[in-house]
């Protein structure tokens, strides 16, 4: 049963490799090697050894296939070749060996929050860092966070993918667990924003591309969050969620459908008539969008999963810049899952880890 739920993990984990994964699993080896890979169960995937730059390494335990696990070198789209690209910089190691980090926010203070969500390791943590990059655990649990925000008066509140919201103070104190249903129906959470009036808009990431059941739902303040009101429906594992600084502009990446969506409102949860939903970028590749966030001049920085990088929108959906992980031209630190803007500053951070190099966050200077 442990392993059975390990991997399960991994799958909500790495939901963009694990459909997407012909990076990782047909690029990595010839092509005999990677029909193998294919047809393989997952039981063998996770004891099968594999060649990661030349050296024979062993999956980790704990249900982790093996077919994630290797190392190979990504090129940028080539509709992104003539773009402006600068690199990264490491900022903090998080864990020399789990992968798993999401769901960054900061405080009023400028603490900077995230969800260690590491799939080889039962427990899930929010972690706390500080301005001497101090780390501090401020909560414990197993409810599976992946995105956090801030409300108005300061409390954090936690999208979990089993699908409850947590909300407790700073310190992790007064928890709270809420359960929004629709229709009568558990969702499964992924990312979350506050809207101006103090809504919370949320991704159930659920569906694939030939059964997208997942969608963008409104919970509501006035009821304590337990209200979910439909916002777009029918899409195959929505995943990051970012709200321009007006409100009056919902960006989406969805994962499985390889696509980043312009959401025109026309009120509180309120898709607008005239605009309504464009999808202003269908990404070349495997690396599926993942998460996202705007900055106070309302660009779009949308991180790819697994792909290395973010790329940055303008406000009307055009591509203006790249950002790498340097690692990644040798197939490392590919897991580029979240990433953040301070808010007041162009200093910008991106989450990033594999199996091998453990998680790191960047830091990069933002438009």
């Amino acid at each position: 049963m442990k392993k059975r739920k390990l991997i399960a993990s991994v799958g909500a984990l790495l939901v963009s490799i694990m459909v997407l994964g012909s990076v990782l699993s047909g690029c990595a080896n010839s092509e005999k090697d990677g029909a193998s890979i294919a047809s393989a169960s997952v039981e063998e995937q996770v004891s099968a050894p594999v060649e990661v730059q030349g050296e024979s390494a062993e999956a980790p335990e704990g249900g982790v296939p093996a077919a994630l696990f290797s190392q190979v070198p990504l090129s940028l789209p080539p509709e992104l070749e003539n773009v402006e690209t600068i690199e990264a910089e490491p900022w903090l190691q998080i864990s020399e060996t789990n992968p798993g980090i999401e769901g960054p926010a900061f405080d009023e203070e400028g603490a900077l929050y995230l969800c260690d969500t590491s799939p080889v390791v039962p427990e899930n943590h929010i972690l706390k860092i500080d301005s001497d990059k101090q780390i501090e655990t401020v909560w414990t649990g197993t409810e599976d966070p992946v995105g956090l925000a801030f409300d108005q008066e300061g409390r954090l509140y936690a999208a979990c993918r089993i699908g409850v919201i947590l909300a407790m103070d700073k310190d992790g104190g007064n928890p709270e667990t809420i359960t929004p249903t629709y229709n009568g129906e558990k969702l499964s959470f992924n990312d979350l924003v506050f809207s101006p009036e103090g809504n919370l808009y949320v991704t159930d990431w659920r569906g694939t591309i030939v059964d997208p059941v997942g969608g963008v739902y409104m919970l509501t303040k006035e009821s304590g969050y337990t209200e979910a009101v439909q916002v777009v429906g029918n899409l195959a594992s929505p995943n990051g969620i970012s709200l321009s600084p007006t409100g009056d502009v919902m960006w989406v990446g969805v994962t499985l459908s390889n696509s980043v969506l312009k959401v025109s409102l026309a009120g509180e949860g309120q898709v607008a008539d005239m605009l309504g939903i464009v999808p202003v970028c269908y990404n070349t590749g495997s690396d599926g969008p993942d998460s996202n966030k705007t900055d106070s001049a309302g660009n779009l920085y949308q991180a790819f999963m697994p792909g290395g990088r973010a790329l940055v929108f303008d406000c009307n959906g055009i591509p203006v810049e790249n950002i790498l992980i340097p690692e990644r031209a040798n197939g490392k630190l590919t897991m580029t899952s979240n990433l953040i803007i301070k808010p007041g500053t162009k200093e910008g951070y991106l989450l990033t880890s594999d199996f091998m190099n453990g998680a790191w966050i960047y830091s990069f200077d933002a438009l």
